[in-house]
C-alpha cells in the first residue's frame, strides 16, 4: 500500500514507513514533492501520539525548503510553524512552543486558538499575566465562537479564577445553546462558588445535551452530596462509572458517598478497585482506614493506614485521614502527631490546623487547641464552623463575652451561602439569638425522614450540650452530648466531641 492508502485505512504508522521510504528512495529531480512528504509524516505521527517525531519531520521540511515562508506561501508557512509549534507544546518544549506561534503571528497565521496555545505554554513556564495577555487577545482582537471562550475558562480554572470561569462558560452558552460544555463549565464553576443548586441545574442540562459525557456526572454528584442529596450522588457517580469503567475519581466519590449512608462494604469494595486500577496509590488505603473503623475492624484500619504512610509518606492527605481516623478510635496522641505531621508537610492545609486543635480540645489542651483554630480560620476565613471552635474554646477559657463579640462580628459579615443556611443557625444560637427550643426544632422540622437531619441533629446536640456546660446545667448536657452520639456520625468532628465530653 502507498502512504496515502495507508492514511484512508487509518493505519498511520504504515503510512509513516511508506513516507520515509519515499523520501530515501525517491527521484531527487522532484525534490520539492518528495519534501512535501515531510509533512503528511508530521501529521501521521500527530495521530499516534508521536509528537517528537512530528516536530522532526517538521524540521526536516523546514531544513529542506529553507525558502518555504517567503513570497505566496506566507500563510501556509504560518500554519506550519502553529501546527510544529503544536507537537513541541504537547512534547513539552514550551520555550520553542512560544517561538513557533510567534513566528506564526507574524506570518498573519494568528486566531484564538494560537493565543489560545501560546496562552497554555506561557503558563506552564508560570508566565501568568503573558499567559492572561494572550487569552485576553485572541478573545477581543480575532473572530472567537463558544470554544474559545471555553479554553479560556478552562485555563482560568487552572488559576482556580471560579466567578471567571463561570462568566466564560455563560458568554460560551450565549453563543451556542447546545454546547454541553458550557454548561458543564458554568455548572462546575457554581459548585465550586458553593451554589450546589444553580450547579445541578446546569450539570443537569449538560447531561441532557451529550448524556456519554462523563464530567456532568461527577460534579453534579459532588453538588448533590454537598446537598445532602447522598442517593441521588451515588446514581451519579455509578452512571459515571458505567460510562468509563477505571475512572479512580468516580470510585473514591462513591466510596465517601456510600460512607456516609452507612454502606461501609460497599464503600470497601469501591476503594478495592481503586486498588486494583492504582495500587500504589496510598491515599486510598487511608480512606478504607475510615470505613474499616466504621466497621469495627481497628487492626485492619491501622494496617491500611501504615501501608498508606509507607507508600506516601510526603502525602498530607494521607497524614490528614489518619490523623481523622486516630481521633475516631480514641487515640489522641497518634491523632495529633498525624496532623502535626500534615502541617509540617503542608503548612497551609487549614484541615490539618483544625483536627490538631480538636484533638488538643479533647485532651482539654484548650491553650493550644486555640491557636489552631484560629490559625485554620486565618487560612480559611470563610468556613463558619472554624468560628465556632474558636468560640468553644474561648468559653472554656472564661473569654465568653469576647468571643460572643468577635463572633457576632464575624456573622455580621457572612452572606449565607446554600451550604451555610443551617450553620448560621448554629452562630445563632450560640451568640444567644435564638432559643434551645427553636434551634432543636428548626432540625426537627426539617426533612424528617433524611441523612441530612441526622447530621444536623448530630451538630445542634452538640452545640446545645456545650452550652449547657458552659451555663452548669451538666446533668442537660450530658443528655445532649448522648442524642449525639445516638445519631451515630461517627465521622463528624461533634461526634467525637461529644465522645470526649462525656468521658470528662
Amino acid at each position: 500500500m502507498t502512504g496515502r492508502e495507508d492514511e484512508q485505512a487509518g493505519n498511520y504508522s504504515g503510512a509513516v514507513t511508506n513516507y520515509a521510504l519515499a523520501i530515501e528512495t525517491g527521484d531527487s529531480s522532484v525534490k520539492f514533492k518528495l519534501n512535501e512528504l515531510n509533512l503528511n509524516i508530521a501529521d501521521d505521527d500527530f495521530q499516534l501520539g508521536d509528537y517528537a517525531g512530528a516536530v522532526a519531520a517538521y524540521n526536516a521540511y523546514v531544513t529542506n525548503y529553507p525558502g518555504f515562508e517567503k513570497g505566496l506561501f506566507k500563510s501556509r508557512a504560518g500554519k506550519i510553524y502553529y501546527d510544529r509549534g503544536y507537537a513541541k507544546f504537547l512534547s513539552g518544549d514550551f520555550t520553542n512552543a512560544i517561538a513557533d506561534f510567534n513566528k506564526a503571528m507574524e506570518l498573519h497565521y494568528k486566531d484564538a486558538s494560537t493565543y489560545y496555545l501560546r496562552a497554555c505554554a506561557k503558563w506552564k513556564l508560570s508566565d501568568f499575566n503573558g499567559a492572561t495577555a494572550d487569552f485576553e487577545a485572541g478573545l477581543t482582537n480575532h473572530h472567537v465562537n463558544a470554544d474559545a471562550y471555553l479554553r479560556r475558562a478552562k485555563f482560568k480554572d487552572m488559576v482556580k479564577d471560579y466567578a471567571g470561569v463561570q462568566s466564560d462558560a455563560i458568554k460560551a452558552i450565549e453563543l451556542d445553546p447546545k454546547n454541553a460544555n458550557g454548561y458543564y463549565y458554568r455548572g462546575y464553576a457554581e459548585w465550586r462558588m458553593k451554589k450546589p443548586q444553580e450547579a445541578i441545574t446546569d450539570l443537569t442540562k449538560a447531561v441532557e445535551l451529550s448524556p456519554q459525557f462523563t464530567l456532568p456526572y461527577v460534579y453534579r454528584g459532588r453538588a448533590r452530596y454537598d446537598s445532602g442529596e447522598y442517593i441521588d450522588a451515588e446514581t451519579d457517580f455509578s452512571k459515571a462509572i458505567e460510562l468509563n469503567a477505571d475512572y479512580i475519581e468516580a470510585y473514591d466519590n462513591r466510596a465517601t458517598t456510600e460512607l456516609r449512608l452507612f454502606d461501609y462494604d460497599k464503600a470497601i469494595a469501591d476503594y478495592d478497585k481503586i486498588i486494583q486500577l492504582s495500587p500504589t496509590n496510598g491515599i486510598v488505603y487511608s480512606r478504607r482506614a475510615t470505613a474499616l473503623i466504621a466497621l469495627g475492624d481497628f487492626s485492619g484500619a491501622v494496617s491500611n493506614m501504615n501501608k498508606a504512610i509507607r507508600l506516601s509518606p510526603h502525602s498530607e492527605s494521607v497524614r490528614l485521614d489518619c490523623g481523622w481516623n486516630w481521633r475516631e478510635m480514641g487515640n489522641l496522641t497518634n491523632a495529633m502527631a498525624s496532623f502535626a505531621e500534615a502541617i509540617h508537610i503542608d503548612p497551609t492545609i487549614s484541615d490539618a490546623y483544625t483536627g490538631l486543635g480538636c484533638s488538643q480540645s479533647d485532651s482539654f489542651q484548650l491553650q493550644p487547641a486555640l491557636i489552631n483554630f484560629e490559625k485554620a480560620s486565618q487560612l480559611d476565613p470563610s468556613r463558619v464552623y472554624g468560628w465556632y471552635y474558636v468560640y468553644l474554646v474561648k468559653a472554656q477559657l472564661g473569654e465568653e463575652e469576647e468571643a460572643k463579640t468577635e463572633l457576632e462580628n464575624l456573622m455580621k459579615s457572612h452572606v449565607p451561602s446554600e451550604t451555610d443556611k443551617w450553620s448560621i443557625q448554629i452562630g445563632y444560637y450560640l451568640l444567644g439569638t435564638i432559643s434551645e427550643d427553636k434551634f432543636l426544632q428548626t432540625v426537627t422540622n426539617s426533612r424528617s425522614d433524611s441523612i441530612l437531619q441526622r447530621e444536623q441533629l448530630c451538630e445542634a446536640n452538640y452545640y446545645a450540650g456545650m452550652k449547657n456546660l458552659f451555663a452548669g446545667n451538666n446533668s442537660r448536657a450530658t443528655v445532649l452530648f448522648q442524642k449525639c452520639l445516638d445519631t451515630g456520625e461517627k465521622d463528624f468532628i461533634e461526634y467525637s466531641s461529644a465522645r470526649a465530653e462525656l468521658k470528662r
